[in-house]
């Protein structure tokens, strides 16, 4: 079957050396409580899932039908909903359930781009992805190993790639090509989260053009409203705003594994 109950094999997962560099508390109570909520979540969305094994060849199930039906309910709303709290236990299962990393990048607001060469072989062009061009690729650009590198040094990534297309975004804008300058700016944006705290020292050296690049960064689907960024706000705005949700936005350095271990216990 190809929906398992994971959390039959936690003792085992559990049992693996931890692969974080932080310093976990456990009496966090905050910290213990998000680990029992993912769990719930999680829980909830592989019931739902074997409930839709039921109506399938168990064979071919995850194949043949519509994959939005995944997508697109409560179980799956109520693990976005968790926000950036949640990416390190995310990405602690992941390598159990890749899916999960559907979750992260919408959370976060990350993008990978492949970008195509011109020669093809057998028919079938090659691609590598723009972040991670040491890697080449037939098809469809895949997400799957560049998350788990871009989750390995994701604070470090964000500032080289934030470099990059900045450096980039300036050369296009001193030629004249106003259309790569703005593709630049837009693959700011697609850093996600992490390039949040960035955007904004940027902004307060008198970069007033990236304002509405955090604000479309601080639009993700867990955040209210009232806490996003507005496109309209002045440099003052927005210091003033990361001052205020810089939290929201950042995520946490726990060892997620200690966590789990935690509530397996209780």
């Amino acid at each position: 079957m190809a929906v398992r109950r994971r959390f039959l094999a936690l003792a085992v997962f559990l049992a693996l050396p931890a692969a974080y560099a932080s310093d976990a508390r456990l009496d966090n109570i905050e910290a213990i409580d998000v680990t029992k909520e993912f769990l719930q979540h999680y829980q909830g969305w592989l019931d739902f899932q074997e409930g839709l094994v039921r109506l399938d060849n168990p064979d071919t199930f995850r194949s043949d039908r519509d994959v939005s039906v995944f997508f697109k309910n409560e179980h799956y709303h109520n693990l976005v909903m968790m926000g950036p709290r949640a990416v390190p236990l995310l990405m602690a299962w992941y390598v159990e359930d890749v899916w999960l990393g559907d979750i992260v990048v919408e959370m976060c607001g990350l993008k990978f781009r492949g970008v195509y060469l011109e020669s093809s072989f057998d028919g079938r062009k090659l691609h590598y992805l723009e972040e991670f061009p040491d890697t080449l690729h037939f098809g469809t650009p895949i997400q799957g190993v560049p998350l788990l590198r871009w989750w390995r040094g994701h604070k470090t990534l964000a500032g080289r790639w934030f470099r990059e297309r900045w450096n980039q975004y300036v050369t296009y804008k001193q030629q004249g090509e106003e259309d790569l300058a703005a593709e630049r700016l837009e693959r700011i944006g697609e850093i996600g989260i992490d390039v949040l705290p960035l955007l904004i020292r940027m902004i307060s050296e008198g970069h007033e053009e990236l304002i509405p690049i955090a604000s479309n960064v601080s639009k993700r689907p867990w955040a209210s409203e009232k806490i996003t960024l507005s496109e309209d706000s002045t440099r003052e705005q927005c210091e003033a705003w990361w001052n205020r949700h810089q939290a929201d936005y950042t995520i946490p350095d726990y060892n997620p594994l200690d966590l789990l271990r935690e509530c397996v216990k209780e």
